[in-house]
């Protein structure tokens, strides 16, 4: 049986798992007292080990809502380096 045309392109991966990663910033689930756990790293994660130096794009996009759901823009800084530092041990 063979994929449809769509599922062969290479940038399905990517998409598929940066709508992953915005998902699971979206929705945090509830710790204690406030502290919420996102997931969104772990689908960056998973970019990165599958995709190589593609999981970039679906770290940018994991990054895109922190401004908002945190009211803070230095947790997007904070989340780019990790995504960049892992992205370098990971491939150098």
């Amino acid at each position: 049986m063979r994929l449809p045309s769509l599922l062969r392109h290479p940038l399905t991966p990517v998409l598929i798992l940066a709508l992953l990663a915005i998902a699971a910033n979206q929705f945090g689930f509830d710790l204690f007292y406030g502290a919420r756990l996102y997931l969104g790293s772990a689908a960056v994660v998973l970019a990165l080990l599958l995709l190589g130096h593609r999981g970039l794009v679906v770290g940018g996009a994991s990054i895109l809502l922190v401004p908002r759901l945190w009211a803070e823009p230095q947790a997007a800084i904070v989340l780019l380096a990790e995504v960049l530092w892992l992205s370098l041990f990971l491939h150098f």
